[in-house]
Order: C-alpha cells, then structure tokens, then sequence
C-alpha cells in the first residue's frame, strides 16, 4: 500500500473487485496498523465496532435481516483514513483496492449519512452510523452526550447549527423507532448507561446497595477528568463498605483532579438475576456507567474464596475473563491485596497485579496512565504495560510464562519480556504518617458489619507468630504520631456523625505509647458520647485497666485467641503465651464483671497431636473452673464460647510447605471436640466449615492452572463462597474434576520451585525454612521489638539496639 495516498487515485478506482468477503477483526487492526492509523483512532474504532455490533445484534433478534460480521468489520475500519482531508472518501477507496467493496461502500457515505425515516429500510450502514454516534473517542456515552460534543465543536458557526440540529432530530427519531422496536434504551443497547429504575429497585432485597448517593461520596463530571477508575470489590456492598482499604484508596485517588474513583461490588443474586433478565452490565455505583466505560477496574482481593466472584463481575460487565482476550478498548483490569501475594490463580484474568501498600503503587500506575494517554497512547496497552513493569510493586502476569515437568510438577516462571523483573518486590510506605488517612469516610446507607469510623494506628506486627500470612506480608511495624491519630478520630467523627471509632492494627496492644494514646481518646469519646473500640490488646495488667473504663459506657465482648490448646503446640507455631497467662486474663475478667468470654483456637496445626486436642479441652475446662470459681453466690453463671478454626496453609509463611489435614481428619477432630466441650458445662462450641477450608487451601497455594477450576465452578453456579448460605462445595469437586486439577492440598518440596516466589514481601525464603525448622523442634522465635531476627527486611543495619520496627516519624 502507497503512503501517497491521493497518487493512486486513479489506478484504485479503476482496479477491479477481486473479492468481497469480510475481513475478520484480526485482520482489519492489521489493516489498520498497517495503514499507520494512530493508536488512539485505533480504540476509537474499536469501540465504535462494539456499539454498532450491539446494535446490529439487537436489531435482529427482532427479526430484522442485518450481517453483524459486516457492521463489526465495517464500524473497525470505518476511520481508517481519520488524519486525511475528506477521510470517509480516502478510506473507502483504501478498502476497494483490497477487494472490499461492501465495507468501502459503507465507510465512504458514514460522515454524511442520513438515518431512513423507516426500519423497514434499516440497513448495515445504519447500524455503524448510529455506533459512531454514540461513541466519545473510545468511551460509549451515549447519543445525547456525544451530540452534546457536536454542538461544543460548531458553536462558533451559526450557519452550521441549524443542519446539525436538523440532523440531530432526525437521528433521535431513528432511535426512537429502534428502541421501540427492540423494547429497550439505546443507552441499554450499547452498555452506555445502566438505568436503576425504582420498579427494578423495589424488586430486589436491599435496594441501598445500589443507589449510590451516601454522605461523602464523590460525584465528578466524567467529561472533565483523565482516569476514570472503578474501585472493585468481589462481595457485597455491606462487606466492601467495612473494608478500611476501600475508604484509603477511594478519597486518595478522588483528591486528584484528573481522577474520578467509583466503586464497583458485586450484586447479591437476586440483583444479578433481574440484571440479567434487563440485560444490564455491571455499573459503577456514583454514575451508573456500565464499568466497561471506566479506564481501570481494580480488584482488591482479600479473601481466597472471593475467585468466583470476579469472575462473575466480569462476566457482568461484558468483559472476557482472561486478558489476552480483550482488547485495547476494554478498561485495563487490575489486582491488588494480600492474595495478590500468590496472584497465579488468577493471573491469566488481569492485566496487572499491584504488589504491597495502594497508597504508594496505586496514584504512580494512575499518573503513568494519565502521561500515556495524554501522549496519544502510542503503543496501546502492550506500551504501557512495559512501562508500569519498571514500577516497584508492579507485576505483568503476561510477561511470564510457567513451566512444568511432564509429572506436572511447576519448575518455576519464564520471563518473556527480557526488561521484566525476576522478582517483584512489594511496594512499601516507609513513613505511615505521611500515608494517607481518610478524614470524610463514606458513610453507608444500610448497615454495613461495622458502622464507625476507624484509624489505622500502625501497620505490620513483630510477633512472628508462623501461621500468619499477614504478620509476614505487613513487615515492617510502621506508626503514626499520637497527634495524628487524635485529630484523625476527631475529624471522621465530625464528618460522618458516627457514635463509635475503632483504632485498627493486627496488634494493638503493641502501639508504643498505646497506654497515653487510649487514656486520651477515652477522655475524648467520654465528652463525645462516642464508644471507642479498641481490638488486639494484650493480656496484661493495663489492658484490663483500658477495658475497665470502656466498660463505663459501652459493654463489649471479650475474646481471647490461645490458638493452640497445648504450650509444646504453642511453640510450634510462635504464639508466646503461658496457660497461666490465660488463666490470669480469665480471673482479671471476671473480676471486672464479665460473665462470659471467647475462646479462639485452631485445628490441623502442623505437628498437631491427640494431646494437643485434648488439650483445647483441658484449657476450657480450667477456665471455666477459674472463673466459677471468682464468682460471687447469685451472680449469672459464666459461660465460655469455643470457636475452633481448621488451619489452611498460606504462601509467605513459614508453613507454606506442609500439608493440610484432609477434610475427613479435620472433621473428625471438630467432632471430637463437641463431643467432649459439650460435657462441660456453660460451654458452647462452634467450628468452621472443614469444606470451604479445603478449597481456600488449595486456592491460596494454586498455580495458574487453578484458572481453570475457578471460571468452571463459577459456570456451575459457585458465587460468594465465603457466605455459608451460598457455598456449594459438591459444584467445587466437580469443576476439580471437570478441568483435571487434583483436589489435595499437598505438602510442597521445600527444596522446590512455589508458584508464588516471585512475589517478594521482604521475608526471605532462608528466613521461613529457618522458622519452619525451628517449629519443627518447638523453637519460639522471639519478638522483632526484643531484637531483630533476620528476616531479610533489614529495616536495621544495628541489630543490637533490639527495635525492629519504625516508630512514628521514622527509623528508630
């Protein structure tokens, strides 16, 4: 093909038509690239090619005779030509010369194409006209927006308006009969609005969840911002809207002018239902746009049982599962969140996983974006992708590739991309004061599982307890200053009305300071009338003495986590408290009035003996002994709850290796303890489901061939998972079964590649085989505040000093 496009004029129009077949969608961006169409006029094709397609299709399942092949071909080349004068006319001869006439026929009339007064007279060209017409660049924002474009351009020529006015109400007559004929909105049709009328409202449990419109929430005009950003939370509103995360990462992007952050949380299934009956997508909930308008739809992802979830809100919005089958005008879809920590699972689904703290990642992946689009996105995403794989925290599943040995055993990941990293490490924010805190939280319309406000004291914990996923992932121990924390309670509270506030870490008790830090909020929520809640105490003198006050205005349960019902079993996994500890917390609680307490414990613990399940029972039995024993006659009688919950082996741990129990095993002992607590008196038992165990084990430590087993359990009908109402564990075996992925959650070699090692948290892998050794021999490690123990971090080149952690305004 001749760059002198208008030398060749004569001898194209002369050519004769060797064929008129219709190139697929692969050869026309091939055409496309070819004819070096920019890569911004590339999406805008490509977009225009969806709404058309949509429009075609809708057309004819009311009977209409239309080719969508020929409209979905013809709407991709339809601006071929864009940077040439008079460019329908270039373009269309462009497409003769190759042979395809009926293409060409409909790319020269599209500019000056008047739509036919009736459908019966609907043809092919109609159809790509009216996508061209509700299409802004490569965003779908239906017709009444996009002519709102058209007037903006002319404004300034009187003598065109009256044509373009006339054109328009021609246009909006054309739609009116579509819609009528196919029964819904043009906006409907091409996905470029989702209407939340109140009769489909009313016909769904908790309509709150999908109005929008909160105290707080952040409306912009989409026309007048960059990045429009979907925050996506694979659950229900009330869970999505208790995460803290989601309150941090929303107002940080939305303080930024040229960023519009929505969220996006998955419909409960009697919403899905009548979405699907109305064939409405999946919308972001501040402005009602389909989420295939957004930019970038991120996916926090904190929970493993929440996989099928994604799954289902891609498929609600109208997006392929795997990456490789979008295309450039698709929103880019990304991850974040500790299960991002072993991303194989799903990492076929995204685009790009985000590897440790948002607030430091996520605003550098939003700027990048910004700068490249602005740029003209040369490149397309493929471009941008490179780019972002230069960013610290940043992982490009498609640029690595896994390898497996005919056993079918992983040997680890290959790079395809030579620039990419062969580790990621996490993204960290070395100074939490300078992290962003949310002082004008979003408040819920219904109730959500936490209604208050909350302020994160301090981020990681130094325990080293070895089951803990998130004590390995959140290393370092980072603080805020006392002040901060004060005015930040101080602020939420007068922006949202809330009469509770929660001070939030994995530890609580271990916030230097935290003896000042509460007596002053406790002083402050006094005055307030505010209930303050404050989780993770340690089992000392103060702490009771904290909770004796708080007990003043608001009464609370009480629970205490041993873990392990055995001290050789507590040592095992690094959990450094005595049963005689336990036995003094039972006696300061009841000596300050409380009746009945929580026990949490855990089964299937590596090296887990009879002795040790007995145990769980000797340990009850003692306490509630201890505590009968304290009382005084005519008081209620104390009572004790027993939770027991089945370990699952988590990637980044120290037990990332072994095997879990088999749900049989897991089972038997969950009987056994009923049998046995049940015996004692003024003791209730309750254990998690061994089922949803089994499948969130294999979930965390699976490979990429667990895609495979998530999207065909998500078509078997497998959807909030974690909700025991809904978990269908039977459609769980069969799609093991059906994708031919073995059910057992095996031990790893620890001498053997792990599909997760290329995720780095900071912990070394030497550091976690040591851990696991000295489990092995009921070695207790001790805490990092007593000295550092070599996690690979080396958040101290001086180890002698003994603090591991970053206090308030830096290093110690």
């Amino acid at each position: 093909m001749t760059s002198n496009l208008f030398g060749m004029m004569s001898e194209i129009t002369t050519m004769p038509t060797l064929t008129d077949r219709i190139p697929t969608k692969e050869e026309c961006l091939s055409i496309l690239k070819t004819n070096g169409t920019p890569e911004h006029v590339i999406r805008h094709c490509l977009a225009v090619s969806n709404a058309s397609r949509l429009i075609g299709i809708a057309l004819s399942e009311t009977g209409v005779s239309l080719d969508t092949e020929l409209i979905t071909s013809a709407a991709l080349l339809h601006d071929i030509a864009r940077t040439e004068k008079d460019h329908a006319r270039v373009g269309a001869e462009l497409l003769r010369k190759q042979g395809f006439e009926r293409i060409a026929s409909i790319v020269s009339q599209h500019m000056e194409h008047k739509f036919p007064d009736s459908l019966a007279d609907v043809t092919e060209l109609d159809a790509v006209c009216l996508g061209d017409r509700v299409v802004r660049e490569n965003i779908c924002v239906g017709f009444e927006k996009r002519m709102e474009d058209v007037f903006a351009r002319f404004a300034h020529q009187p003598n065109a308006i009256a044509k373009i006015t006339a054109n328009i109400e021609r246009s909006r007559a054309f739609i009116r009969a579509v819609e009528e004929r196919v029964c819904r909105s043009m906006d409907e049709i091409c996905g470029a609005t989702v209407p939340k009328t109140d009769t489909l409202l009313l016909s769904v449990e908790k309509p709150g969840r999908y109005v929008g419109g909160e105290q707080n929430a952040v409306y912009k005009n989409p026309s007048t911002v960059s990045l429009r950003f979907g925050l996506a939370f694979p659950d229900m509103y009330e869970i999505a809207m208790s995460w803290m995360g989601m309150q941090v990462l929303y107002h940080m992007l939305n303080e930024r002018p040229q960023i519009w952050c929505e969220r996006v949380f998955a419909p409960a299934p009697d919403m899905a239902a009548v979405m699907k009956k109305n064939r409405l997508s999946l919308f972001a909930l501040e402005s009602g746009h389909p989420v295939k308008q957004l930019d970038i739809l991120g996916f926090t992802l904190q929970f493993e049982l929440s996989f099928t979830n994604v799954v289902h809100m891609l498929n609600q919005a109208g997006l392929a599962v795997r990456s490789a089958d979008r295309d450039e005008t698709d929103p880019l879809i990304i991850a974040g969140g500790p299960c991002a920590f072993n991303p194989e699972p799903l990492a076929e689904v995204f685009d790009l996983v985000a590897i440790g703290d948002g607030e430091e990642v996520l605003p550098e992946l939003c700027e990048l974006f910004i700068r490249m689009k602005n740029g003209g996105g040369q490149g397309g995403k493929k471009a941008f992708l490179k780019e972002a794989s230069l960013l610290e925290g940043v992982y490009i599943p498609s640029f690595y590739e896994p390898r497996y040995a005919e056993s079918g055993e992983f040997l680890g990941l290959k790079r395809t991309e030579t620039d990419a990293p062969p580790r990621i490490k996490k993204s960290v924010v070395s100074d939490l004061c300078k992290a962003f805190i949310p002082l004008n939280p979003i408040v819920p319309l219904i109730e959500t599982v936490h209604n208050r406000a909350a302020v994160e004291i301090f981020r990681g914990c130094t325990r080293g307890c070895r089951f803990c996923q998130a004590g390995m992932l959140y290393r370092p121990v980072r603080e805020r200053t006392q002040s901060m924390i004060q005015n930040s309670v101080e602020a939420q509270l007068a922006n949202t009305g809330y009469d509770e506030v929660s001070l939030l870490s994995l530890s609580t008790g271990d916030y230097s300071g935290v003896d000042v830090l509460v007596m002053r909020l406790m002083e402050y929520c006094a005055r307030e009338n505010v209930s303050l809640s404050v989780p993770s105490l340690r089992l000392d003198s103060f702490s009771f003495g904290i909770l004796r006050e708080l007990q003043k205005y608001k009464k609370s349960g009480l629970t205490f986590a041993p873990e392990a019902g055995s001290q050789r079993l507590r040592n095992v996994i690094n959990k450094t408290i005595t049963e005689e500890e336990i036995m003094t917390a039972v006696r300061e609680a009841v000596s300050l009035g409380w009746n009945h307490i929580k026990f949490y414990f855990m089964v299937g613990l590596p090296t887990e003996t009879q002795d040790d399940i007995d145990a769980i029972v000797s340990v009850s039995k003692c306490a509630v002994q201890t505590a009968r024993s304290m009382q005084k006659k005519g008081n209620r009688m104390f009572t004790l709850s027993v939770s027991v919950s089945n370990f699952v082996p988590k990637p980044h741990t120290p037990f990332q290796w072994v095997a879990q129990d088999s749900q049989e095993l897991l089972h038997e002992k969950n009987m056994y303890l009923k049998t046995q607590l049940n015996r004692i008196k003024g003791v209730s038992f309750r254990f998690h489901d061994t089922r949803g165990s089994h499948i969130e084990a294999l979930l965390a430590r699976g490979d990429r061939r667990m895609l495979s087993v998530i999207t065909r359990a998500a078509e078997l009908g497998c959807r909030f998972d974690s909700w025991s109402e809904h978990f269908r564990y039977e459609l769980w075996m069969q799609a093991f079964a059906d994708a031919g992925v073995s059910a057992e959650a095996a031990a790893f070699p620890i001498d053997g590649a792990l599909p997760w090692e290329h995720i780095s948290p900071g912990v070394h892998r030497a550091y976690l085989i040591s851990e696991w050794e000295r489990a092995r021999c009921e070695y207790v490690t001790r805490d990092c505040r007593e000295g550092c123990t070599g996690c690979g971090l080396n958040c101290r080149k001086d180890d002698s000093a003994g603090e591991y952690f970053i206090r308030a305004g830096g290093p110690v």
